[in-house]
């Protein structure tokens, strides 16, 4: 299976709630963030398992790492977050919160 995205470095996946999740550096010559739900029914039949991709207003000099943040007290919902080194000359570590419960 090959995917129609492409990206400037490895990708990172998480799982979040029910479903699992991949962000990329995308390769558009700006390197913006991307986020995206997998179809995994779509991947077991060799089909491109994304098909609708969230291109954040945030650029990346490499791979950005999602993660599932965990549950606490102080935040009793789960978050997909993502981080990413900034494109700012001094790799400044940035992160956001990409999806809430």
């Amino acid at each position: 299976m090959r995917s129609a995205q492409q990206s400037l470095a490895q990708p990172s996946l998480a799982g979040y709630l029910d479903g699992t999740y991949i962000a990329w550096t995308g390769m558009g010559g700006a390197g913006h963030l991307n986020v995206a739900a997998l179809d995994l029914g779509r991947l077991g039949n060799g089909a491109d398992p994304i098909t609708s991709v969230n291109i954040l207003n945030e650029h990346a000099i490499g791979a950005p790492t999602l993660l599932t943040l965990p549950v606490t007290a102080s935040v009793p919902r789960q978050r997909l977050a993502i981080f990413w080194a900034g494109t700012d000359g001094q790799g400044t570590l940035n992160g956001a919160i990409v999806l809430r419960q």
